[in-house]
């Protein structure tokens, strides 16, 4: 039995029911749908299809690994030096509701703004500083650790 699943860009994936069934929100989706498509508004279709390969690769009962995280680690490489794909893959994951799913992609946007400073984050982000310079001093006064 198998399932579609339509990207915001309108590309259509057909996947098994147990792979989709990994999203508590498509799980929920899935008992109003019969035949039809179901709409992933978040997502264009390249992040849903890596979104997809995640949980084709978890709900199998692959060969056993020398170390389980090995696929994750191999499978997150792709977003490497793309923070904005990375960004764009965690929110569907939160939107999907898939927790290994979110907290890899976590875990990988932890390491890409490791080490950096604020300033540098807020450029990863897009974020403006909307705080006066007397706020920030003060900020910065009560909270060293974080600058």
């Amino acid at each position: 039995m198998s399932i579609k699943l339509q990207s915001k860009d309108g590309e259509v994936f057909e996947v098994e029911k147990k792979v989709a069934k990994m999203s508590t929100i498509i799980a929920f989706m899935m008992e109003d749908v019969e035949d039809g498509i179901i709409p992933i508004p978040v997502a264009a279709a390249p992040t849903l299809s890596k979104a997809l390969e995640y949980c084709k690769h978890h709900v199998s009962e692959p060969k056993p690994e020398p170390d389980p995280k090995d696929w994750d680690a191999k499978f997150m490489r792709q977003f490497d030096g793309n923070f904005p794909e990375l960004v764009e893959f965690m929110k569907l994951a939160s939107y999907l509701d898939i927790k290994g799913m979110l907290d890899l992609a976590a875990s990988k946007a932890a390491d890409f703004i490791k080490d950096k400073s604020v300033e540098e984050v807020r450029e990863l982000f897009g974020s403006e500083n909307d705080y006066t310079a007397e706020e920030e001093k003060a900020l910065r006064a009560e909270f060293p650790w974080a600058f």
